[in-house]
């Protein structure tokens, strides 16, 4: 089963989309931080604490993600993301672009809330109509989708 590491806004869109039960049932071991807990509401914090491995960051840690040169614009939660991938080879689950450009930059494997979605289907959680409707109700808010991309797979997923 492979590792991955999820940042905040892939669990806030799956979860305002009731979705989140159906990504934890993707083969996927799925982890996060602390960190990026204290950005979710409590309902959905703790659903994730629940049903994913959530890692801390000591002291030491700390100390070792404060020397890497970072992005302007990165959260401490966005750095505790990618310092768990690059530690623990992670693959990295985020829809935020800096993210997955640093991820490229570093030899990580990124993906995003499309990607999921994909899967969805690959692993029969869902039909191609079900997530095209899915997809259709994420981008109603969620302004930062690729909505070229977004279109042509609801088109695809729609027939």
């Amino acid at each position: 089963m492979q590792v991955v590491i999820t940042d905040a806004n892939i669990f806030i869109d799956l979860f305002e989309l009731k979705l989140l039960d159906s990504f934890f049932q993707l083969p996927y071991d799925i982890h996060t931080t602390v960190f990026v807990l204290e950005e979710l509401d409590e309902e959905c914090s703790n659903f994730i604490k629940d049903n994913s491995t959530v890692l801390n960051i000591n002291d030491s840690e700390k100390i070792e993600l404060d020397l890497i040169t970072w992005n302007k614009g990165f959260t401490f939660p966005d750095k505790s993301i990618l310092y768990m991938a690059k530690k623990h080879q992670m693959i990295v689950f985020s829809g935020e672009k800096k993210m997955m450009s640093w991820c490229k930059s570093h030899d990580l494997e990124s993906h995003g809330v499309l990607f999921i979605f994909q899967e969805f289907i690959e692993n029969g959680l869902f039909s191609k109509n079900q997530v095209a409707i899915k997809l259709k109700e994420l981008m109603e808010f969620n302004q930062w989708l690729p909505s070229n991309i977004c279109l042509d797979l609801i088109d695809k997923w729609s027939k």
